[in-house]
């Protein structure tokens, strides 16, 4: 329930002051600094340099005077802007902007043609710093553009650059990751030319930041190894723990938690680190602590930095580092009831003094944060009447800023907490809003999945899963209306679409209502949803009647179960997968086969949830049949992502395509050529790409020259959880999964051409990957395909290849559907004694389109 807000905090530092400011001031400096104005103004600069910030201020003040008795403008607007650079570091964020307003005011005055480039180029970035510190981003990304255009003018390449580095800063901040990575990517070439610099270190360090944010994990890892050995090279320690810090990101994202630890712990124990960058390193460990439960570690580490965090002057980046600190206190102290580290009052006291201060620097969406979190406290500590109020202002003024990041998750709390008070159908009017939010962020959602803190299943998935328990609640029993079922189906469809979107790290995939009474007299979905401690199932049925049945199990105890069938299906020798096969028989489909027996269904069709996915509904068992010899079985990824057409009676073209010698470590699939040979005698008309034919160029030749209403890939391949993780082989080189998928899209451009059906008969889920087939989802939706036949587990080529050409032969036969054709092939393998077990047949299933 708590969001941490550390992609502020890890992605975002400020701007290292020996580039930004210092190389501001060291660029204007006056080259005489004999008397009056330019002595004080020298005077200043060298305070500044060692840190003395205040005596800076005052000798810059009385510079300032001197330069107005004198009527020198150019040293006036140049003393102005090294002033507020001073004040910015004294949080006197109120003089700081009167400073740089009058110096951009005199130069509008004085030289509107702009033809001091380099003093233009001074003011503007120190500009830029102001409105990044006050969290002011779109005017910051004006200021920098401007300062980099500035910069050019006056032919000065290093300070163009470095304000190109801090326009990047400010992008990344705003969201916008792609543009960052492009800016900064620039930036690293034009300064390979260059002599090694404490700025190029800085500059790939900060590349890889970006590119991390964009999902190139293997590109960011190169950038920073390069930034650490120059860094090491030039003893620039400031890069080098910048360096460290992003690397410990790097590899958290990559699931890599004890380097992650590694990286941080080098960072915050670097001598001569600068301590922004020492606090941020320790805010992330102290989170990545929290998030493996090191509860004794968390609780040494958190209290230092609390002091540390208490010294700093209030700024936009200051006021998150308090509220992270704040969140993983939050947390600690919910892991540990017993022994909380830290009294829920001193928490709360860190939050109401932040969010005071967001105020006083009109940081609005800063205040909104502070409080919102400030109401989580109280929610904790059973005040909801208290946490409402505060709840309702941080809406409130998240709604002002118009951030849907900060709004949905007052809104989602706001529902719990009317839940709470008994309010349910305003906690149902929340929780709506909460979900409309969330499906207006979905391309920001997709892309921040990169960032370290941000957590799909922690910070999205329960906003659904809660609403739906919250719709299928009624009071004394009742039974939930049809509008509240309907209701429920729709945002458990909008979670497997949220999902898909997450996992293809955009918002690639179009949702539309599909009604089932527009579909196949005889077919029913069946709609399982995990919720912490129970089952609960919605049936749609024909003529638009829907269902509900719920069955009291923890979800830890129902994964359990679906991980033991699992592994005793995938494993020969075992027959006792008939316990859990019976078992979640009883669960899942038991509750509803009278009904389904009364409406005459034929077609089951499961838009399964969670770890449901990595189990074929074929093999469920009711103590006297397999599920398949009752009923046709097809998989959904939901109505709104698929349009059920029945598949066209035509002569149907085909693509084959498969391996059949080892490559690349895989090994022979000898009965490929078997498999192709029966399916063509099935299927004539087409292509076919076999071996050394089969290759990435001349599979794209065909796809892009030729329509196939079917293609049929036989080759090794892998569905993962991870979209990296996810590919094809064919014999020159590995097709990616979605480069797989926008090839097979260049081949359905034209709608009344698509691909009716997809067939990868050798893939196999990821091992040991307990969310793989979502990646097998996700590629069978974005590949454009109606329909995808897959299987969940690797089967012995031999078996494949028949059930293959079993599969073909009804395909073809009139009236046939594709979930009838497959129920045909696996009843005969079912008949077959030396087939029977489910390992053979049960891990085919039919995704999409099941008509």
């Amino acid at each position: 329930m708590l969001c941490l807000l550390l992609g502020v905090v890890v992605a975002v530092g400020m701007p290292k002051a020996g580039w930004l400011p210092g190389a501001a001031i060291a660029a204007v400096e006056s080259s005489a600094p004999s008397a009056g104005g330019e002595q004080l103004e020298h005077q200043g600069i060298v305070q500044y340099g060692v840190g003395a910030y205040l005596q800076a201020i005052a000798s810059w003040e009385q510079a300032i005077a001197r330069y107005r008795a004198d009527g020198d403008w150019s040293g006036l607007a140049r003393t102005l802007s090294n002033l507020s650079l001073a004040q910015q570091h004294m949080g006197q964020w109120s003089a700081a902007t009167a400073a740089i307003e009058e110096a951009l005011s005199l130069l509008q005055t004085h030289d509107g043609a702009r033809g001091q480039a380099e003093l233009w180029a001074q003011v503007l970035n120190c500009e830029g710093n102001l409105r990044y510190g006050l969290g002011q981003m779109p005017a910051a990304i004006v200021a920098w553009e401007q300062a980099t255009e500035a910069y050019g003018a006056a032919d000065n390449l290093i300070g163009a650059l470095q304000s190109q580095m801090n326009l990047a800063l400010a992008l990344k901040a705003a969201g916008f990751y792609q543009r960052a990575q492009e800016q900064l990517a620039e930036v690293v070439e034009q300064l390979r030319s260059q002599p090694d610099s404490p700025l190029k270190a800085s500059a790939l360090q900060r590349w890889a930041d970006a590119l991390r944010l964009v999902g190139r994990l293997d590109v960011a890892e190169t950038a920073l190894s390069e930034s650490l050995a120059l860094s090491q090279t030039l003893h620039a320690d400031a890069e080098r723990a910048a360096t460290l810090l992003s690397w410990g990101n790097t590899k958290r994202i990559g699931g890599d938690m004890e380097s992650a630890q590694d990286f941080y712990q080098q960072a915050i124990a670097l001598e001569r680190a600068p301590s922004a960058t020492r606090i941020l390193a320790q805010l992330a460990l102290l989170n990545l602590q929290v998030q493996q439960q090191q509860w004794a570690a968390a609780q040494t580490l958190w209290p230092p930095l609390a002091r540390d965090l208490q010294q700093l002057t209030s700024s936009h980046q200051n006021l998150y580092h308090r509220i992270n600190l704040a969140i993983s206190l939050l947390q600690i102290n919910q892991g540990n009831p017993d022994r909380p580290p830290l009294a829920w009052r001193s928490i709360a006291e860190i939050l109401a003094e932040t969010a005071s201060q967001a105020e006083e620097l009109g940081d609005r969406l800063g205040q909104s944060y502070a409080l919102g979190y400030l109401g989580s406290v109280y929610e904790q500590t059973q005040q909801p009447a208290t946490a409402q109020t505060l709840t309702e202002q941080a809406l409130t003024l998240a709604q002002g800023m118009n951030s849907g990041e900060a709004a949905y998750l007052w809104q989602w709390q706001l529902g719990r907490l009317l839940k709470q008070q008994g309010h349910n159908a305003s906690a149902i009017t929340a929780y709506g809003e909460s979900i409309q939010t969330l499906k207006s962020l979905r391309s920001d959602l997709a892309t921040v999945k990169a960032d370290v803190q941000f957590s799909f299943r922690e910070n999205v998935e329960p906003v659904y899963r809660e609403f739906v328990s919250l719709l299928l609640t009624t009071d004394s029993g009742q039974e939930p209306t049809p509008a509240k079922l309907a209701q429920a189906r729709d945002v458990i469809e909008s979670l497997q679409l949220a999902e898909l979107d997450n996992y293809f790290q955009e918002a690639c995939l179009q949702g539309q209502p599909v009604s089932i009474d527009q579909l196949e007299a005889r077919s029913a979905v069946l709609y399982p949803i995990i919720l912490g401690d129970r089952l609960e199932l919605i049936l749609s049925l024909p003529q638009g009647q829907f269902r509900h049945y719920s069955r009291s199990i923890a979800a830890p105890e129902l994964e359990a179960l679906i991980q033991q069938f699992r592994q005793n299906l995938v494993i020969l020798s075992r027959r006792n997968y008939l316990a859990s096969a019976q078992q979640l028989y009883d669960l899942l489909v038991r509750p509803a086969i009278a009904d389904l027996r009364a409406n005459n269904v034929k077609t089951l069709v499961f838009v399964l949830d969670g770890d449901l996915k990595s189990i074929p509904m074929a093999a469920l068992h009711d103590g006297q049949q397999f599920l398949i010899e009752e009923f046709a079985v097809a998989l959904s990824p939901g109505l709104q992502l698929i349009s059920p057409q029945p598949l066209e009676q035509q002569q149907l073209t085909i693509l084959t395509a498969g391996l059949t010698e080892g490559r690349q470590g895989f090994a022979p699939l000898s009965y490929v050529e078997d498999e192709i040979a029966q399916i063509r005698s099935i299927l004539p008309t087409g292509s076919s790409l076999v071996d050394e034919s089969f290759t990435k160029p001349a599979f794209r030749s065909q796809v892009e020259t030729t329509q196939f209403p079917v293609v049929h890939i036989a080759t090794h391949g892998q569905f993962s959880s991870n979209l990296d993780n996810t590919f094809l082989l064919a014999w020159d080189d590995v097709i990616q999964g979605d480069e797989l998928s926008r090839l097979l899209q260049d081949n359905t451009n034209n709608p009344q051409q698509v691909i009716e059906l997809l067939v990868l008969s050798a893939c196999q889920t990821a091992a040991g990957d307990q969310r793989a087939a979502l990646g097998l989802a996700g590629f069978a939706i974005k590949s454009g395909a109606r329909s995808t036949l897959a299987s969940l587990w690797s089967v012995n080529d031999a078996a494949t290849s028949e059930l293959m050409a079993l599969f073909y032969r009804e395909l073809v036969k009139p009236q046939t559907t594709r979930a009838g054709a497959l129920q045909m092939a696996q009843l005969s393998f079912l008949a077959n004694p030396a087939t029977r077990h489910p390992l053979y047949w049960a891990p085919f299933v039919m995704l999409g389109s099941w008509l």
